[in-house]
């Protein structure tokens, strides 16, 4: 989905397909349960939360798919857990017809903070 800079998140998910909105819904949901103060915004043209400044995760509505993006460490260092899903750099995609991996979504969110936390750098 191509969206304008100018559009809220809100916008962004009831643009969607009905059927995907619960999935981004629940997606959100996870990132303000891991990260209560994670900042959201439209950024790249797709939801985006920031942690103290700096870059937490974003979601983004595929053609075929939920885009979930964190961190191109954590996909790399985590390839045995994302076997059976298509991996991009930074990111896995959620397919529309299984249920969200809520709990591996979590552990990566939680790394990424642990990761803005300390400091630490893309590898």
């Amino acid at each position: 989905m191509d969206c304008p800079k100018n559009v809220s998140v809100d916008e962004y998910i009831a643009e969607a397909l009905v059927e995907r909105q619960g999935m981004m819904q629940a997606v959100r949901k996870l990132i303000f349960e891991t990260a209560p103060e994670a900042e959201e915004t439209i950024g790249q043209r797709m939801p985006s939360y920031k942690l103290y400044g700096k870059q937490l995760a974003y979601f983004a509505n595929g053609k075929n798919h939920i885009g979930f993006f964190v961190d191109s460490k954590i996909i790399a260092d985590n390839q045995a857990k994302l076997k059976g899903y298509v991996t991009c750099n930074s990111g896995f995609q959620l397919r529309l017809d299984e249920s969200l991996p809520l709990d591996l979504m979590r552990e990566f969110l939680v790394l990424k903070i642990e990761m803005i936390k300390n400091g630490t750098k893309k590898k």
